[in-house]
């Protein structure tokens, strides 16, 4: 995953959705399927979101997912590899649905819808 566009929509969602940022997380969290088999743990920095989407990330996974899926830290969030790319793909989603995503954030999800 390319974490510069992972900033880049975590950032762009922070400051198009940051009234309702809370909902967004809460509906990916409630449609996450996790696959079978073995999946990484991944650090998501606190440097890479922007300080509104660090704290709610946190009470969202507190809330809707199982411990084993993540674990909070003063500087990170460690969470599963399915489950980070399920929230960066949720919310590109929406950007790209209201039109705030840039032509990056576009080319990025329509490359993965294709499996690029």
């Amino acid at each position: 995953m390319d974490t510069e566009v992972e900033a880049q929509v975590w950032r762009s969602a922070c400051t198009h959705y940051a009234e309702d940022l809370d909902l967004l997380l809460q509906d990916g969290l409630g449609n996450f399927k996790r696959r079978p088999g073995f999946d990484d743990l991944t650090r998501l920095d606190r440097a890479a979101l922007c300080p509104l989407g660090f704290e709610l990330l946190g009470v969202a996974l507190a809330h809707a997912s199982r411990r084993i899926w993540h674990f909070h830290h003063q500087d990170f969030i460690e969470l599963r590899w399915q489950l980070r790319l399920h929230l960066k793909r949720h919310l590109q989603a929406w950007l790209i649905r209201d039109g705030h995503a840039s032509g990056l954030l576009r080319d990025d999800y329509f490359a993965g819808e294709l499996g690029l």
